[in-house]
């Protein structure tokens, strides 16, 4: 199945009969169906680095906010070939009865020392009371493994 709309940019028009032409056409088509009835497919595909090496994560989705069966894959030629996906762990966990989700967040390429930086986002339900953290990581092997997360301080108003 594919979707598609077109979204038409017009010139305006001072002394002009008739329309202009268009200046852009966008379009959309469906990147990757749903697995299932009542489970969305979620796809994040982000640039890793200074060329043109792309990383797309694939998860699905039955419960809301609740991302099953994470995983990867990797191009290094711009999205033209991609490699086999690659396994992640579980997103959401749940140590001592308490649930806990740790999600990657934006991230930037770090020139001058060759890795990637991101914030991460730690977020623990416990009692019913959302409590959320975030962390700092490091890759240096272009987000294929990350360090120890540093907690970021948060700030009081």
């Amino acid at each position: 199945m594919r979707c598609l709309f077109t979204l038409v940019i017009m010139l305006p028009s001072v002394a002009c009969a008739g329309p202009k032409p268009a200046i852009v056409r966008v379009t959309r088509e469906v990147y990757r169906e749903h697995p299932c009835p009542k489970t969305a497919a979620w796809v994040s595909v982000r640039y890793v680095g200074p060329g043109l090496v792309r990383e797309e994560r694939f998860s699905t989705m039955a419960r809301s906010d609740t991302p099953e069966k994470p995983q990867r894959r990797w191009s290094k030629d711009n999205g033209c070939t991609w490699s086999d996906y690659e396994a992640l762990p579980e997103v959401v966990t749940h140590p001592e009865g308490v649930r806990v989700v740790l999600t990657l967040g934006p991230q930037l390429y770090d020139a001058q020392r060759e890795a990637i930086v991101s914030v991460w986002l730690r977020q623990t339900r416990l009692q019913g009371v959302y409590h959320n953290q975030l962390f700092s990581r490091r890759s240096r092997d272009m987000a294929r493994t990350w360090s120890q997360p540093r907690q970021i301080p948060s700030r009081k108003p």
